[in-house]
């Protein structure tokens, strides 16, 4: 067995990130069960090269699902992951966590007047808010900025009672191009959705086509407002009045859904005096 103090702290931080996540510590073990083969291979080459385990990748079976697994014995290696009594590496401590509990994820936006917008997410998720609270510390001192983790829906099927949170990275290229270069993923598939994702920004010397795609979508934008919001809103002001409703703004605003977005356009009182003249 190698001394504690001949660990390599980068993979020690980064089993520590799994363990987090998708692996687990048994009183002897530390383990991990997944189904991509090359998440649990790295997992397996990071614990081998601290400890010089000989323990084998194995097949299991779970639900009618094939499953990787790698539980080598360490009682040392088990001792220093639950006292946590060392300097955390950031950048691959957040590798681990996100192989388990992250992905990326990008797609069309499926919105009428959205045409050509994309979708892009970069987020990991776990029902332990402070868990992710300490994730987007080390995510800050790497100078990646994340969003307030946000409880997400409880969707039919879901194991367990406790609801789960989303956090995400900061929708931007800036953001998802530090991701990638502090932290990225060990696994394939996910290394692919992330690089889709930052290939999809315009690159900064833009073509015409380019150009002509976002006015195109910004004309789309206007349009809707001009067409479908802003009708819709007036209709609603004067609703409002007639159930005796004050017309100030923190009523327009919370009561009227697109209210506070028109606001960036016209003044409260040009929306008034336009509901009231219809």
């Amino acid at each position: 067995m190698k001394c504690i103090t001949l660990w390599q702290p980068k993979s020690l931080s980064y089993v520590l990130g799994v363990v987090d996540g998708d692996g687990f510590i048994t009183g002897r073990a530390v383990g991990l069960r997944v189904k991509d083969r090359d998440f649990i291979e790295t997992f397996a080459a990071h614990v081998r090269g601290m400890t010089g385990s000989k323990a084998k990748i194995f097949p299991c079976f779970r639900d009618g699902r094939r499953y990787w697994e790698f539980r080598p014995g360490s009682v040392a290696l088990v001792d220093v992951l639950r006292n946590r009594e060392f300097d955390v590496i950031p950048g691959p401590y957040c590798r681990g966590f996100f192989d388990s509990e992250g992905n990326a994820q990008i797609g069309k936006v499926k919105k009428e007047g959205w045409d050509g917008s994309w979708d892009r997410r970069i987020a990991c998720y776990s029902n332990d808010v402070g868990l992710l609270s300490y994730v987007a510390g080390r995510l800050a001192l790497l100078e990646i900025e994340t969003k307030r983790p946000r409880p997400m829906k409880i969707t039919k099927g879901k194991k367990g009672k406790n609801p789960t949170f989303e956090m995400k990275i900061k929708t931007s290229k800036e953001s998802f191009m530090q991701f990638r270069s502090q932290v990225g993923f060990s696994i394939a598939r996910k290394m692919k959705n992330l690089n889709r994702i930052i290939e999809t920004y315009h690159p900064l010397s833009m073509s015409e086509r380019s150009r002509e795609m976002q006015r195109k979508g910004a004309a789309s934008k206007r349009r809707r407002r001009s067409e479908v919001v802003l009708p819709r809103v007036l209709s609603e002001i004067v609703l409002l009045r007639d159930s005796g409703q004050k017309l100030t703004i923190r009523n327009c605003s919370r009561i009227i859904q697109g209210y506070g977005g028109l606001l960036s356009v016209y003044r409260h009182r040009e929306l008034l005096q336009m509901a009231l003249e219809v």
